[in-house]
């Protein structure tokens, strides 16, 4: 339950800060053209902050983004995901990535 307020803080946040409608900002699968991968690899995260960071990236530079709904489970056995840690770093990257566009 604390996961899914999580990812609606996320998901509210990415709407405040970049106009998108997505309703889900920090799982699923992301399929992207060949062409935006120069822009995939420059990306700075290589944790678990990258899905926000590519999402964020991805919105504000108005990639075309499609939305599929998912079921989520609880998961079985132990998360590698830190509530607290991992939460605070999404919020910095999504920040960082918005006050980067502000600054080209």
């Amino acid at each position: 339950r604390v996961r899914h307020w999580g990812n609606q803080l996320y998901v509210s946040l990415l709407q405040l800060m970049t106009h998108s409608k997505l309703s889900d900002a920090c799982s699923g699968m992301r399929v992207f053209k060949k062409v935006r991968l120069p822009e995939v690899l420059a990306l700075q995260s290589d944790d678990l902050s990258f899905s926000i960071e590519l999402t964020t990236s991805a919105t504000m530079t108005n990639w075309q983004l499609m939305e599929h709904p998912i079921l989520y489970r609880e998961r079985v056995g132990r998360s590698k995901l830190s509530l607290v840690h991992d939460g605070f770093k999404f919020l910095f990257v999504l920040i960082r990535v918005r006050l980067s566009g502000f600054l080209k």
